[in-house]
């Protein structure tokens, strides 16, 4: 073992938990692959419950359980101070309300607090992996992170859940600053925040305001960008949805719009970031998404989502994929290594499974450091579209050591350091680390 792996600088998400995965014996110069569900199926192995796959999650990914919602001080979520980043970057961010919110609960027509926690404990008895939602949708269950009491605002975040966010995001933006880099921490909007009305119809009077909202509140000085608005714009405009029924991950097409509202927000954060490249598709269509839910329990079923097309092709990029993190600690050997691997088509995604990537693109600008877990998947043409280099890792919040990102900053000098993360993992309290 490495000296950097035994002090846990370049360590792997304890979980290794992927929603999806693609099969190995397809053309290493595509990214055209089939998706199969490999951690979960395993699990599932040997005809294992849906209820077994509850357990083993609980233990492996501490997360708050269905307990009593908690009860934050009412002026906790107060937007007493504007922003950092401009709205480009994040709109204001929603009104603490709803019937999770002390001070408010019971009053301007939202349910108190106690008969809400009462609707919430008897609508969601006998659920266990996943919750029916309007028109097929099906959503994650608290068993993941919270994840359903997350959607009605019924999770708030903690004192120390805020105080550790404020911890992380400090450490790399200061880590960034030092090396003129500019940091953006992109939050990837669950299914139940941009087809919100897809939730159970008993779900509606419960609804608050979400962590998303609640946390950007509650640190307006870090960078966030928040994509929810424009990704629902983008859902109006769209005959594919931007999300599939059958999996909680965001499509090709969401990641593409997101990303676009990245770029506009690197260009007015930093003017020299202006102009950056990116993948133009010439339209947009729908294709089955995997379906993730099967391997839970629930039904067999298709579920399109949209995906950008092109005329003409986008071209293709060199793609290095690493087996572990200690491999990225030989700075100078992946930057010259990564120039002459194998060539990837930008048309469709890739799989990073959770490990390092770098990627070489001649026609792009600047190094990036892309910090993501599987929503990157789809992210992935368009960061490799835009930089000369990336480099990408994930970002292990869901163990006790995540990724020391201002270590990879420090070695790898990028002028954009991306943190994307799955919104439901605001949930989570990241650890100090090293």
């Amino acid at each position: 073992m490495s000296e950097k792996k035994a002090a846990g600088q370049f360590k792997e998400s304890e979980s290794g938990l992927r929603d999806v995965s693609f099969d190995e014996g397809v053309p290493a110069g595509s990214w055209k692959r089939r998706l199969h569900y490999v951690p979960l199926a395993v699990l599932l192995a040997g005809a294992c419950a849906a209820t077994g796959v509850g357990t083993w999650y609980k233990v492996t990914h501490p997360a708050p359980q269905p307990a009593a919602a908690p009860a934050a001080q009412a002026s906790s979520f107060a937007r007493t101070t504007p922003q950092s980043l401009p709205e480009v970057c994040a709109p204001t961010p929603r009104a603490d309300v709803g019937p999770w919110t002390p001070g408010v609960a019971g009053t301007a027509g939202y349910l108190p607090t106690d008969a809400a926690q009462a609707s919430f404990e008897q609508s969601m008895t006998g659920v266990t992996t996943y919750v029916q939602g309007r028109d097929g949708y099906l959503f994650l269950s608290d068993v993941f992170n919270a994840n359903f009491s997350q959607a009605l605002g019924r999770v708030r975040p903690t004192p120390e859940q805020v105080s550790a966010w404020d911890r992380y995001m400090s450490g790399i933006e200061t880590a960034a600053s030092e090396q003129g880099a500019t940091a953006l921490f992109v939050p990837a909007p669950a299914t139940w925040d941009v087809y919100s009305d897809k939730l159970p119809q008993w779900a509606d009077p419960l609804m608050g305001t979400t962590s998303l909202d609640l946390m950007r509140s509650a640190l307006p000085a870090h960078a966030w960008v928040d994509v929810r608005e424009g990704l629902r714009e983008a859902r109006e405009g769209s005959e594919a949805p931007l999300y599939s029924a059958v999996n909680p991950h965001w499509s090709p097409y969401a990641a593409h719009v997101a990303w676009n509202q990245t770029l506009s927000c690197l260009a007015a954060v930093n003017p020299q970031l202006e102009g950056l490249p990116s993948l133009t598709p010439s339209g947009v269509s729908g294709v089955d998404a995997p379906n993730e839910y099967e391997a839970l329990g629930a039904p067999a079923q298709a579920g399109p989502w949209a995906v950008p097309t092109y005329e003409q092709d986008p071209g293709s990029v060199h793609l290095l994929q690493l087996e572990s993190r200690d491999d990225l600690a030989d700075t100078a050997a992946r930057l010259a290594e990564v120039t002459g691997a194998p060539e990837v088509s930008l048309a469709s995604p890739v799989d990073f499974q959770n490990k390092p990537a770098l990627t070489y693109n001649p026609n792009g600008r600047g190094t990036a450091l892309i910090v993501r877990d599987s929503q990157g998947n789809n992210l992935g043409p368009d960061v490799a579209a835009t930089f000369e280099y990336t480099i990408q890792v994930g970002h292990a919040l869901d163990s006790e050591q995540p990724t020391d990102v201002a270590a990879l900053i420090e070695a790898y000098k990028p002028s954009v350091v991306i943190v994307e993360f799955t919104q439901r993992y605001l949930a989570l309290t990241p650890a100090a680390g090293k």
